[in-house]
């Protein structure tokens, strides 16, 4: 049992657990329980690997129908912001045509401004109370709506 070398001694050579480890082809060490051949093997590990099979098999589907909920729940979202966006657009858009509108109906009245005298002169005698120098003015009372008649 010297310490050097791969003879007994500091070579990972136990005594103590009946002599149970061997060294592989490449120079690796195993126990007998990992190996094939072995009393207590590959059967356990089979036994194991088929009840752990079913199990993460069962995780998986749950993993998987999440990852679906999840993705149906941001999709539906999505198509509910979509809808909302599109919804928002077609009210801008009816905004902007009848501001166009807007918009033509006063270029119009500014043309007929600068063209028609008679309109100019219309539009100062109601909305600014001008009248002409010869014009006689008669203001007559507002009307008061509580008031009683004789």
């Amino acid at each position: 049992m010297s310490g050097a070398g791969g003879e007994g001694g500091w070579d990972g050579f136990d005594e103590a657990d009946g002599g149970d480890r061997s060294t592989g082809a490449g120079g690796e060490r195993s126990s007998g329980a990992d190996r094939s051949t072995g009393a207590g093997g590959a059967g356990d590990a089979r036994t194991r690997g088929a009840g752990g099979g079913e199990s993460s098999g069962r995780v998986l589907v749950a993993v998987v129908l999440l990852f679906l909920a999840l993705l149906g729940a941001a999709g539906l979202k999505s198509y509910r912001d979509l809808q909302t966006a599109r919804a928002g657009e077609t009210q801008l858009e009816t905004r902007i045509e009848e501001t166009r509108r807007g918009i033509d109906r006063l270029r119009g009245r500014i043309d007929r401004l600068r063209v028609d005298p008679a309109m100019l002169e219309r539009l100062a005698r109601e909305d600014l109370g001008m009248v002409r120098p010869r014009d006689v003015v008669i203001e007559l009372p507002a009307a008061q709506p509580n008031a009683s008649r004789p």
